[in-house]
């Protein structure tokens, strides 16, 4: 079968855009004096869309001292789209993203703001699951935090009340409502509750959730392994240690296994340190491989 590099084109194009836009988050002020509130995760995007603009431009602001910034479309921080540049786009999210947006002008009266809160897991009226990856970052948010300092607490026996320690944890954001864990590790998983401070619901509690190390990991994980030497694309779990994901043409290898598997249900198992992929382009070399087995 002959490869048709145009679906092949438009194949990509879709799973990019897949990927891009799941990790968009809407939020749509509905015209009122409230201003509207706007979560997105670290390291995503938001989307802020100004309400009943009909006559020309909008402008945008963020709030700044001593005076409001105007925001201008920037590569990889906003961008403006839509008619009249109504909807701003935040992208990277990070903690500077965080604040108070306003918009103005193309027929919006009275003027329309946003708050936008960055994290990686928010408060809720029930208990939230947070997962972290062994020894990276885990942003915890309590919301409606707005008139004290809130209190972090680690559960356990007895409760440990959460300061600023270097290298572990930092209390940020408008009365610390905002807990970075900054090396997650056994030590720093577990649950961690938010009281006072002003937020609703008055308690909120993250449950931290840190994957063991593949040193001390028992069964592997499952991988994906796509080969063009033997046309085969196959999920793996190992018996020992991480099996990771890897794509291979001919005898050049490229994978993010980190130490070495012994075996596990029909699958691969090798060793040595790559490079980590994210989901999206996991998706990508599986779809090219399929393409090139039919093209054959």
């Amino acid at each position: 079968m002959k490869l048709d590099l145009k679906l092949l084109c438009m194949a990509l194009g879709l799973v990019l855009c897949l990927g891009e836009n799941a990790q968009v988050t809407p939020c749509d002020h509905d015209g009122t004096t409230t201003d509207k509130k706007c979560q997105g995760k670290r390291g995503g995007t938001v989307a802020l869309k100004a309400h009943g603009t009909s006559t020309g431009p909008v402008k945008w602001k963020k709030e700044a001292s001593p005076q409001p910034i105007e925001i201008t479309p920037t590569k990889g921080e906003y961008e403006k789209n839509e008619p009249n540049d109504a909807v701003l786009k935040i992208l990277n999210l990070k903690g500077t993203s965080e604040g108070k947006y306003m918009t103005s002008g193309g027929g919006i009266s009275p003027a329309q703001n946003f708050i936008v809160e960055v994290a990686d897991c928010f408060g809720a009226a029930t208990d939230v699951t947070c997962d972290g990856k062994p020894n990276g970052e885990l942003w915890l948010k309590a919301i409606g935090a707005n008139t004290a300092t809130v209190t972090w607490k680690k559960e356990g026996t007895p409760p440990t009340v959460i300061e600023n320690i270097a290298d572990k944890y930092q209390k940020t954001g408008a009365h610390d409502s905002t807990l970075k864990i900054l090396k997650l590790d056994e030590d720093t998983k577990g649950t961690y509750e938010a009281t006072e401070g002003g937020i609703t619901p008055t308690s909120q509690k993250f449950k931290v959730q840190v994957p063991a190390t593949s040193a001390n990991a028992g069964e592997g994980n499952s991988g994906v392994s796509a080969t063009n030497d033997s046309n085969v694309v196959s999920g793996s779990s190992g018996g020992k240690g991480n099996s990771g994901v890897s794509a291979t043409n001919d005898s050049n290898v490229v994978s993010n296994n980190k130490g070495s598997g012994d075996g596990g249900n029909g699958g691969r198992s090798g060793s040595g340190n790559g490079l980590s992929y994210s989901p999206a382009l996991l998706v990508i070399v599986t779809l090219v491989q399929l393409l090139l087995q039919l093209a054959n």
